[in-house]
């Protein structure tokens, strides 16, 4: 087994080297005098180097229950031999097996196999990055890389970090406007729901985002009302989408009994998790308020608002934080979109190193004090 970093160490390192590195490409930008490092920043080889030493830091790690469920998709291999063993039905995970029985014929150990995981759950995020916001790619991966459960999902939640890492560059390719963009789109929409089926909530939303809801202030309305709606009705809301019936999951947490919900460091309705989840919603706000439009900051706002108030209306359930990242995967691109492209300062550069700086002091408050 390959040990890059102690085992006791590893997701400590992982976070203080990131928040370093945010910490030098902030006072980079602050020390600007205008706004031009934001805009000249088109380099993608170093955010691709560094994207491959992430994937090698998280894909090798130790196969520990320090790392949440990965003891258990180990066991998962273990248990599949043969493509005949997975269940290609709309309602099973057939992506996310597929790709493990692959990898069991090709790679030598689960290691390889978590490695390959981790090529999609960041590759795919990376590439977005680059379609949507090509301009300063190292800029925008320092937001998406350090923002909060990105560690998690790549070495927990897998299915879910892989398929909503799909449904990141799907939402890219429709940000082009194009046919070929939309096809490859739901390509890749197919291929998230065969990691997760709770995709759909994304999906939905943009959907919604793309022909219904233009207007950032609807959204953000929209997502006031299910924080009303949650407060004085949330049981009933949860009750009815955890009988929807598109993933078991829902009904599974919604219906724990009040002895297991007490093992939960935290139930209840989440006010950290829903203060955490406004920050890009009042940017977007902002945005709409001085009068500045972008076509694709308004869709990747729009989707992110509506996503969340699905999270909102069941936000006392359990695992809350996967619901969540239905929405949260998205948190960090639509600051960095704003941050990057949209000209809402005069000091762009300064600016951005501020909101950086920011970002990650927030990660690292959520991971190591409050979450």
């Amino acid at each position: 087994m390959i040990e890059l970093v102690p085992l006791q160490y590893y997701v400590r390192f992982f976070y203080w080297t990131m928040y370093a590195l945010c910490l030098i490409t902030s006072f980079y930008y602050l020390a600007s005098p205008g706004c031009k490092k934001l805009m000249t920043q088109r380099s993608f080889l170093l955010p691709l180097l560094f994207s491959i030493v992430l994937i090698l830091y998280i894909g090798l790690r130790p196969t520990s229950y320090k790392f949440g469920d990965m003891p258990l998709y180990q066991h998962r291999w273990n248990m599949l031999d043969s493509f005949s063993d997975v269940n290609y039905s709309f309602k099973s995970e057939w992506f996310f097996d597929s790709v493990m029985i692959l990898c069991k014929k090709l790679v030598p150990n689960v290691q390889f196999w978590f490695v390959v995981v981790d090529i999609i759950y960041i590759g795919c995020q990376l590439w977005a990055c680059k379609k949507l916001l090509w301009e300063n790619v190292w800029m925008t991966i320092m937001f998406v890389f350090f923002s909060f459960q990105f560690f998690t999902f790549g070495t927990n939640g897998l299915r879910n970090g892989m398929g909503c890492a799909f449904i990141m560059l799907s939402i890219a390719y429709f940000c082009d406007g194009y046919r070929t963009g939309n096809i490859i789109g739901l390509i890749l929409f197919f291929l998230a729901m065969g990691c997760h089926r709770s995709v759909i909530v994304p999906m939905a939303a943009l959907m919604v985002s793309l022909y219904i809801i233009k207007d950032i202030k609807f959204s953000a309305y929209i997502w006031i009302g299910c924080i009303v709606l949650s407060i004085f009705a949330g049981g009933f809301f949860q009750n009815i989408i955890a009988n929807l019936g598109f993933d078991d999951r829902f009904s599974s947490y919604s219906s724990l009994d009040e002895d297991t919900m007490a093992q939960f460091s935290r139930t209840g309705f989440r006010w950290d998790f829903l203060l955490y989840s406004a920050m890009p919603i009042l940017l977007s706000w902002y945005v709409r308020s001085i009068g500045v439009y972008d076509r694709t900051f308004t869709l990747l706002a729009n989707t992110y608002a509506i996503a969340n108030s699905f999270w909102v209306l069941v936000c006392r359930m359990p695992y809350s934080n996967r619901f969540a990242y239905l929405s949260w995967f998205m948190y960090a691109l639509v600051i960095a979109f704003a941050v990057v492209r949209v000209p809402i300062w005069n000091n762009q550069d300064r600016t951005a190193g501020w909101i950086l700086l920011a970002h990650s002091s927030f990660t690292i408050f959520m991971h190591f004090f409050l979450y």
